[in-house]
């Protein structure tokens, strides 16, 4: 007996070996793929298999989407590569490798189609459809753009055939934000029962970054290529689905920009460029129809004094003016690439602009040109290097042996605090200027410091009489600011990112785009500012 139950058992090892070896020597093939399945709105959608190494998955006509979840069930001993289960752009068709441990692989490709009717409900403007999206709790939410017409806006559905949607879809007893029930019931009388709810998407993404210094500090040759990937890379921020914000639930709005704000200190000191450089080295935002607006900032304008000497023995040259014919040339080539971004950006889509010249005022000075401008319902207040920048005449000395002449511009605060008292003060604002508030050595910067100690601020170039000091025109600042909607106030210059809280508004600091730091805002039409993400491209 004791034989036999041996011989049993060696034969069970033998045929349990011989079954393994069977598995190990099969080969790997398209049948190694039992299932495989893409998720969209909460609903899984198989695969179909179109030859040997072909699959299709067909998707409502409504899917829009591309980055979706996967699931798949594989023979056993039988590994998939990448990993389906992760979220992945299916816009073009993907790869997976098939593999064992036997070192055999197996390639098939898995594609998306829109085929399927889909049944249920969308809103329609009569040009385009809005289906709606399955949030986490599995409600179905209709998000139409905010510019959207009521009178165009009109409900649609679908039933399957033979079956029937109740109650039937009306807007007329459909407030917006406000969760309906409607049930789908097929021709066989099985019924699927969902809360809808439509909305406006009235929000928008800007990006903010100051001091790109292309042409400067080593940091880019002169065809600009590093700051040209950067910008590159914040326009891509719009295909970055795991970087969103969520304002409101079942709406998620990407980093993706639709306006981008410049701080100044855009190139280097005695720029040659008029436009030129600007457009090679920005100019995919406008090709994308982003509207870009840059400000100037210190190293884009002309100092009163030029200095010289290195380390701690730096000395301002006594003779050697910024202000002089030369250094008026270099801050009109200055002006004409701001007035290049203005140009562009109202292409893009920004709107009402308008500019504070002295002409305007009765004057030939040299133009420092403020301006403000509005885009989406929100009021743009670009100060360049500060409101307070004086107007000026330069000396026709070519040896730049004689200083400018500068002219009080008081009478430009004045206007611009008449003109947000009369209306521009009730939309929602956004301050722009390249000097912060907060800075340690700002009140030097706002009295025209042009080097590197106290004694650079220079008495003749500070000609305001209402706000003589840094203190008056801070105050001045401050009241302008809170006399507009839901401000927020924005700088750059030091290289560093900072925060500071004003008595009504906040005052946010750019950190060094050489270093990659952006600001990513959420705004509101009618609103403003939302939410405001330090980010690294």
């Amino acid at each position: 007996m004791k034989i036999i139950i041996s011989l049993l058992c060696m034969l069970s090892v033998i045929w349990a070996c011989q079954s393994n070896k069977d598995k190990e020597d099969s080969p790997l093939t398209e049948s190694s793929l039992l299932s495989f399945s893409l998720l969209y709105n909460g609903t899984y959608y198989y695969a179909e298999k179109i030859n040997a190494t072909t699959w299709n998955v067909s998707l409502p006509y409504s899917a829009t989407d591309r980055y979706l979840y996967g699931k798949y069930e594989l023979e056993e001993g039988v590994f998939i590569q990448p990993n389906p289960n992760l979220q992945t752009d299916y816009t073009n068709p993907v790869e997976f490798t098939l593999s064992n441990a036997n070192g055999d692989s197996f390639v098939i490709q898995v594609s998306v189609s829109n085929d399927l009717p889909y049944y249920g409900i969308w809103l329609s403007n009569g040009e385009e459809k809005y289906y709606p999206t399955t949030s986490e709790k599995g409600e179905q939410i209709i998000i139409i753009p905010g510019n959207t017409e009521e009178e165009k806006l009109q409900v649609e559905y679908l039933a399957p055939e033979g079956g029937s949607i109740s109650p039937l879809p009306d807007l007329s007893n459909w407030p917006e934000n406000t969760f309906k029930e409607y049930t789908i019931t097929d021709a066989q009388g099985h019924q699927t029962t969902n809360k809808y709810k439509w909305m406006r998407n009235n929000y928008f993404t800007m990006v903010v970054f100051g001091d790109p210094e292309y042409d400067m500090r080593n940091f880019s040759n002169s065809d600009g290529n590093e700051i040209r990937t950067m910008v590159e890379q914040i326009i891509d921020l719009k295909n970055n689905k795991n970087l969103y914000f969520e304002p409101e639930e079942g709406l998620k709005i990407d980093y993706g920009p639709e306006i981008v704000l410049c701080l100044g200190d855009i190139d280097k000191d005695n720029s040659t460029d008029e436009g030129e450089k600007f457009m090679n080295v920005f100019g995919a935002f406008y090709t994308n129809h982003i509207p870009f607006v840059t400000i100037y900032g210190n190293h884009d304008w002309q100092p009163y004094n030029w200095w010289y000497g290195e380390g701690t023995n730096i000395t301002l040259d006594p003779k050697d003016y910024g202000y002089s014919s030369n250094g008026s040339s270099n801050n009109d080539r200055t002006l004409k690439v701001v007035n290049k971004s203005i140009e562009e950006s109202e292409k893009a889509g920004i709107e009402n602009v308008y500019k504070f010249l002295s002409t305007d005022f009765g004057y030939n000075y040299r133009e420092v040109q403020p301006f403000v401008f509005t885009f989406r319902g929100v009021r743009f207040y670009c100060g360049q290097t500060y409101w307070f920048q004086q107007w000026y005449k330069a000396r026709s000395s070519l040896l730049n042996t004689s200083p400018a002449t500068f002219y009080n511009t008081d009478a430009i605060v004045e206007e611009l605090e008449r003109r947000i008292d009369e209306g521009w003060g009730k939309d929602p604002a956004v301050w722009i200027q390249h000097y912060p508030m907060n800075d340690a050595e700002a009140y030097m910067w706002w009295h025209n410091r042009q080097g590197f100690g106290t004694e650079a601020n220079d008495p003749n170039a500070n000609q305001s009489v209402l706000w003589p000091s840094f203190e008056d025109k801070k105050a001045q600042m401050e009241k302008m600011i809170n006399k507009t909607k839901n401000p927020v106030f924005f700088a750059g210059h030091t290289h560093s990112a900072a925060q500071y809280t004003h008595n009504g508004f906040d005052e946010w600091i750019t950190g060094y785009f050489q270093e990659k730091w952006i600001y990513v805002v959420l705004m509101k039409e009618g609103e403003g500012v939302i939410k405001i993400v330090k980010h690294r491209l």
